[in-house]
């Protein structure tokens, strides 16, 4: 748009139902600025009812409104229509309802689900189901492992840099300073990831994720209250 010289003429507005333009806070910091100073409106809790085509106007949930030229709108993520036998491993959303750590399928001791299918409160992105899949493979050679929710997501900001989406179950996601050096790494995982999955370049990697491991909250202590007196 800046190149056609249309940037000035344009309004560009971020709705989301979330509060803020990325749901976990550290991200947001990152993010937010960077949307700001290219101009580009925030409008939080945004939840689309309808689209009204004959008006050009997409209307909240919230009685807000946008006109738009071009609408971007990404629907809600559910699960495949794929048919499933027993029909009862599916939550309402069509994801398998899996154990988040044994990666086991509801009811079953010797299925396994990974990636975008399962109902795992984690990101659906490849690297959740590459990091799954290990789990898998070392439960199936007589292993024992489990899966700690851990995330880890590359986020390219358009500018050169890139920034990465780092959590796991216990530990909230960490603010990633965004540079270069990190926009490298996202384009050099896209080279290297079917090199990877022969296992050469795991050492590689378990020492990485070693290193950038999110650190967890500490636990809460549980402290008896005191005896009423009377």
């Amino acid at each position: 748009m800046r190149k056609k010289g249309l940037r000035e003429k344009s309004r560009l507005v971020f709705f989301t139902p979330y509060p803020r333009a990325y749901p976990a806070e550290p991200i947001n910091e990152i993010v937010e600025p960077i949307a700001k100073a290219r101009g580009i409106e925030i409008m939080p809790f945004f939840d689309v009812d309808r689209i009204d085509t004959a008006e050009r106007t997409i209307h909240s949930i919230e009685g807000d409104a946008i006109k738009y030229d071009l609408p971007i709108v990404i629907p809600p993520f559910v699960g495949a229509k794929i048919a499933y036998e027993p029909a009862n491993v599916l939550d309402p959303d069509r994801f398998i309802i899996t154990d988040k750590e044994t990666l086991r399928v509801k009811g079953f001791d010797s299925a396994f689900a990974i990636g975008d299918a399962t109902n795992i409160p984690t990101s659906k992105a490849g690297i959740e189901a590459h990091l799954e899949a290990h789990v898998v493979a070392r439960q199936l050679s007589g292993r024992a492992a489990k899966f700690d929710g851990r995330t880890n997501c590359p986020m390219d900001l358009g500018d050169g840099r890139g920034t990465f989406v780092i959590g796991s179950f216990a530990a909230p996601v960490v603010k990633v300073r965004p540079s270069r050096i990190n926009h490298l790494m996202k384009i050099l995982i896209g080279w290297f990831y079917w090199i990877s999955l022969r296992g050469t370049l795991d050492p590689i990697f378990d020492s990485y994720f070693a290193m950038t491991r999110p650190r967890p909250l500490p636990a809460l202590e549980h402290r008896t209250a005191p005896a009423a007196k009377t």
